[in-house]
Formats: C-alpha cells, sequence, structure tokens
C-alpha cells in the first residue's frame, strides 16, 4: 500500500490539540493583562489626587482674575464662573500640612456636586470616567476597619465623595497634619483666679463651653496648654478613671505644680503645652482600661489660664493633629 502524503491519526490529533490550546490561550491572555491595566491605571489615577490635594494649595480663575484662596470661591450658585483646582496644602512651601478650612470647603464642594470635582481632579475625561472617595483617617485605620477623624462636634472632618465599594480599588495614603487643632478637637478653656472648675463638666470664661470628659481607651490626644499663672497658687490637676464619670471632683494639687491621679505624679507648672496623653495612656492601662473601654476625664484647676485638647480619633505629633489622607479610586 502507498502511505505516501497521509497524516497518521496520532499526528492529527496532536494537532488538533495544539490548535485548541493555542486558541483557548490567545482569547484568555487580553482579560488577564487587561486586568493588570486597569490595577495600574487605578493606582496611577490614585497617587495623582493624593498628591495634589495634600501638596498643592489649589487655585481659581475666572478668566480675568486668579489666585490661591479656592475655598473662597467654591460655591457654584454663589460663583458660577470660577473655576479652580482643589488643594489641601496650606500653601505651596507646605506639602502634607493642610488647611482645616480647605478640607472643609473640599467636602462642602464635593457634596454640592460631586461630578463637577471628578473633572477638575481629572478623573472625569472624554476616555475615562472613574469615581473616587477622599477621607481623613485616624493613623492606626485599616482598608477592612475605617476609622475617620471627627470634629469636636462629633461630624466627620472629612469624608467625600462615593461609598466605597467592595470590587477592584485603588487606594493610597499620605501621612498629614491639620493647621487647626481646636477645630478639630475644641477646646475646653478656663481663665480663673477665683477657685477651682471641678468634676467632668467643665465650664469656663470666654467659650462658655460647657464639656464631657468622657472617651474611649485609648485616648490620641491630651494637651493641657498652660496660657498664665495667676497669684497666689496656680493649679493644675487630672484624674483619669476606667468608666463613666461619676460626681465628685480630682483632688487639686501643690501649688504651682500639674498633678494627675490625686497627686500621684506632678511636675513644675509651666506656661507651655503639656502631651500627657502617654502617660494617660499608661495610667488607664495600669488601671484595667482596654481597647474600646469608656474613660473618664476630671480636671480641677486654680489661678490659671488654660486650654485643654482631648481626643479619641485624632493623633498628636510634633506638635500638630496628624492623620492620614486616603485617597480610594475605582471605575
Amino acid at each position: 500500500m502507498d502511505d505516501k502524503a497521509r497524516l497518521s491519526l496520532d499526528m492529527i490529533i496532536g494537532v488538533s490539540i495544539f490548535l485548541f490550546v493555542f486558541i483557548y490561550v490567545a482569547q484568555f491572555l487580553p482579560s488577564v493583562f487587561a486586568d493588570v491595566r486597569s490595577e495600574i491605571s487605578l493606582s496611577h489615577e490614585a497617587y495623582k489626587v493624593a498628591v495634589m490635594l495634600a501638596e498643592d494649595p489649589g487655585r481659581w480663575d475666572n478668566g480675568s482674575m486668579n489666585g490661591t484662596g479656592w475655598e473662597s470661591y467654591w460655591d457654584q450658585s454663589e460663583y458660577p464662573d470660577i473655576v479652580f483646582r482643589p488643594g489641601l496644602a496650606f500653601s505651596k512651601d507646605t506639602p502634607c500640612y493642610l488647611s482645616y478650612n480647605k478640607i472643609k470647603a473640599f467636602q462642602r464642594a464635593v457634596d454640592q456636586n460631586y461630578t463637577r470635582i471628578k473633572e477638575y481632579l481629572g478623573l472625569k475625561t472624554p476616555d475615562n470616567d472613574y469615581e473616587f472617595n477622599v477621607s481623613l483617617q485616624t493613623l492606626n485605620s485599616k482598608p477592612y476597619r475605617r476609622e475617620l477623624i471627627q470634629d469636636w462636634d462629633g461630624n466627620y472632618t472629612l469624608n467625600a465623595g462615593r461609598p466605597l465599594i467592595t470590587t477592584q480599588v485603588a487606594r493610597f495614603e499620605r501621612i498629614v497634619w491639620i493647621d487647626d487643632i481646636e477645630a478639630i478637637t475644641g477646646n475646653i478653656s478656663i481663665d480663673t483666679d477665683k477657685g477651682a472648675y471641678p468634676t467632668s463638666i467643665c465650664s469656663g470664661s470666654g467659650t462658655g463651653l460647657n464639656c464631657s470628659f468622657s472617651y474611649t481607651y485609648p485616648l490620641t490626644m491630651l494637651v493641657v496648654d498652660v496660657l498664665n499663672q495667676y497669684q497666689p497658687s496656680p493649679k493644675v490637676s487630672l484624674c483619669l478613671d476606667v468608666g463613666s464619670c461619676t460626681s465628685g471632683s480630682c483632688r487639686i494639687g501643690g501649688p504651682n505644680k500639674l498633678c494627675l491621679n490625686n497627686n500621684s505624679i506632678c511636675e513644675s507648672l509651666e506656661n507651655k503645652r503639656y502631651d500627657l496623653v502617654d502617660l494617660a495612656n499608661q495610667l488607664l492601662s495600669n488601671a484595667g482600661a482596654k481597647n474600646g473601654d469608656e474613660i473618664c476625664i476630671k480636671v480641677s484647676v486654680r489661678d490659671v489660664n488654660v486650654k485643654l485638647y482631648t481626643s479619641d480619633t485624632i493623633d498628636y505629633i510634633a506638635g500638630n493633629p496628624t492623620a492620614k489622607l486616603v485617597v480610594v479610586v475605582w471605575r
């Protein structure tokens, strides 16, 4: 028999299998690289927005005039002819040092017209349309457990944009300082030379604030700012307890002293800021405090002018409130 110019059955089967596998792989590979390209694109956009907000003070322009104070012109209903580039930096010379006024203006601008801000951030173009969320979070915040910074009134300092989704996103963080400690923590202002202001409710001249010293352990900020001392006997005392606040005052310490926990720890009283958060958390831990426990701070002062800054959300580092600016972008 003449077998020339014939293919064996094994070869036909082998070639068929090869072609089938080749075609399948050729169709499958583009989808693999498409995901990679999408992830790279999202990461680029998140990085771009984070840099723009953290390092740039922003600008506004109406065609004939311009400037850097865009936070005064964000309202489209009041300034319809003005366009602006949002930036949260206090100035171009202070990257990652954010202006509280710009933070709040950005929140209001996003709430008013989300799509407009997407365009200003370069997230909406003829070829692409991304969604975003920008927030200020605690240093301990995690992607799976967000801990947003709160103002003294309990509202979030910044949580602008769409609610987060659980599909593919790109997330970029920047550690930032915020310029206004009082706007975030509030302040308990006491200026007196007529005795003590005890208990967990503290009233003081000047601000007229009534403040409750109930927080969640651990504290992230406890700062005593001594502004002035009066004669004859300036004193500051703080007491830290685990649990809810009860009646009674913190026992006042000796003259010219700042004391904690019924005078168990004292130091000389000077006109300066005392950062007491680490010491306070250690004392509370020694008293049995666990993460999430309610704690109480009581204060008594005499013959001094002081401000107290307290928080259980934002950290106090190098003399400034410190947080994470978190930018999340997705399609």
